[in-house]
């Protein structure tokens, strides 16, 4: 079964404009402005910064392009070598640091972000605070008392667009904390003047707190994260894969984007290459992302392609399990490369341990997703269907908010003929 779980915007520079005198100063947000629209080749973002590099060796902007560049090429070992030399170069730079911390996030060593976070010592700048409560909440140490030193950045004296990512970050905290009115109040400030990076993070608490965001804040120029999940949300399905894609194409490196758009271009349009595609391209990045190795297996077993699937599933099942969801996912996939191969009885053991697991961890999501997917595989399988196996499906389905699973029972019902109220 496929799955989906979940920041600066990948940022680039040609090599003429990385090539401009360094500015300690420059902003991520100008940055971004400067970037050329996206996709990009990384291996020519390679290239380019290392003939600049050639000329400037200490532009500490182009390192950090380049360890970007790198990163979504899959090297990751070099990548390491250039965001440490570009910190070498400029320790306190606000793109520099953000950049760095993001790094670190990726590759799993979130303590060395929060450490290069704080040697910047700039609590004066809400951009590497925001960055510093993103690390923190990572780590689960984010206390009261830092969450009222961050809040007295939002005092005024700072542009709203500035202090956007900041408000939402602190909002989120709040959020968690069960303070919605303090959360509504810190969102509604972060969108004054949103970055893509604020809207995105509303848009998740948004949907995490049930209230909904105005639209015009889901339409800021560049959101393709918060549009993708607020169009999930309203189950538009070919829209939102749209969105995803952008956000893919956007951010090479980050796993999010390739599960997001892997999930529903395989669960909403049943377009099976373009789900394999996002999770083998988000792999190159992100090598040890058990869940990429499980979409994509997903997919290859709904194209035909059975030793392909039972080989990237055996995969991802030698990875770490971060949370339960995980095996659920690895075991409804074994399910369907099990109903696909002929072997109905295992298929049918495979998704019944699926959906008792899921229940059993309250994951009543991945319970209707796994229910709905045992019933399109009986369905496929069999001209009689067990009347059991479809309640079940349709009680779990309608017991939970997962689009995916609705969608996936929708199909089966107009297969088989089930009418609505059955549904």
């Amino acid at each position: 079964m496929i799955d989906t779980e979940g920041a600066d915007t990948s940022l680039r520079s040609v090599a003429d404009e990385a090539a401009r005198r360094y500015d300690p100063e420059r902003s991520a947000e100008e940055l971004v402005l400067t970037a050329p629209p996206p996709p990009i080749d990384p291996r020519v973002v390679v290239r380019d910064a290392r003939k600049v590099l050639a000329r400037s060796p200490r532009n500490a902007v182009v390192w950090t392009d380049l360890a970007l560049a790198q990163t979504e090429s899959g090297e990751l070992a070099r990548a390491h070598r250039s965001i440490s030399v570009a910190l070498s170069l400029a320790p306190r730079n606000r793109f520099v640091v953000r950049s760095a911390a993001r790094f670190y996030v990726h590759v799993g060593e979130p303590d060395r972000a929060r450490w290069v976070l704080n040697r910047a010592e700039r609590w004066s700048d809400p951009w590497i605070v925001s960055a510093d409560i993103a690390v923190a909440t990572i780590l689960g140490d984010a206390p009261r008392s830092f969450m009222r030193r961050a809040g007295r950045l939002l005092d005024g004296s700072h542009a709203a667009r500035d202090t956007s990512e900041l408000a939402c970050g602190l909002a989120s905290l709040e959020f968690s904390s069960g303070n919605r009115k303090s959360g509504r109040r810190l969102i509604t400030l972060g969108l004054e003047n949103p970055t893509e990076n604020a809207v995105a993070q509303a848009e998740f608490e948004a949907q995490r707190s049930a209230f909904e965001l105005p639209e015009s804040m889901v339409e800021v120029p560049g959101s393709h994260e918060a549009q993708a999940l607020d169009l999930l949300d309203r189950g538009e399905w070919e829209p939102a894969a749209s969105a995803a894609q952008k956000w893919q194409a956007d951010q090479l490196f980050d796993p999010d984007a390739a599960m997001h758009l892997s999930y529903l271009a395989s669960v909403g349009l049943e377009d099976f290459e373009t789900s394999r595609r996002a999770a083998q391209s988000g792999l190159i990045a992100n090598p040890d992302n058990a869940i990429l190795w499980n979409n994509a297996a997903f997919a290859a077993a709904n194209l035909g392609e059975l030793a392909e699937a039972t080989t990237l599933l055996e995969r991802a099942r030698q990875l770490l399990v971060l949370a339960p969801g995980d095996d659920v996912s690895f075991t409804a996939t074994q399910g369907l490369i099990e109903f696909r191969s002929g072997n109905i009885d295992r298929g049918r053991a495979a998704y019944r341990q699926a959906v008792e697991s899921a229940q059993g961890h309250k994951l009543t999501s991945l319970a209707a997703l796994a229910a709905a997917y045992w019933l399109q595989e009986e369905s496929l399988a069999n001209e009689h269907l067990d009347r059991g196996v479809i309640e079940d499906a349709v009680s779990l389905v309608q017991s939970s908010r997962e689009k995916g699973a609705q969608a996936v029972l929708d199909r089966v019902a107009k297969r088989i003929g089930l009418t609505a109220d059955e549904t």
